[in-house]
């Protein structure tokens, strides 16, 4: 590390969505998650439910395990993430899992 440079700790920052979608969460939405998720320089997680179970949560980078969470419409997702513009990141994420079910996602 260079004198001078400051290291930040990374936040975590949280958001909660519906399902909104009548098919669930299904491939073309899981795709579009996983695809932002991979310009993302950090961690990144789905929780189907609440953030105390480990059962049902996905990296949000694997398209198999956010389909694995078969989150159904109606369905409460909390969004997880932490690095540089994390709250950015899960915004664009809510925006996708609420308009995908509206738009032609």
């Amino acid at each position: 590390m260079e004198k001078g440079t400051v290291m930040q700790a990374s936040e975590i920052v949280t958001r909660k969505v519906t399902v909104m979608g009548k098919e669930g969460l299904h491939m073309r939405p899981a795709a579009e998650l996983a695809r932002l998720c991979h310009e993302f320089d950090g961690c990144v997680r789905i929780w189907k439910g609440n953030l105390s179970s480990q059962e049902e949560v996905a990296d949000a980078k694997n398209i198999i395990e956010i389909l694995c969470l078969a989150a159904k419409p109606g369905e409460a997702l909390t969004l997880e993430a932490n690095g540089r513009n994390a709250g950015a990141l899960l915004d664009r994420l809510c925006d996708v899992l609420a308009s995908y079910g509206t738009d032609n996602l």
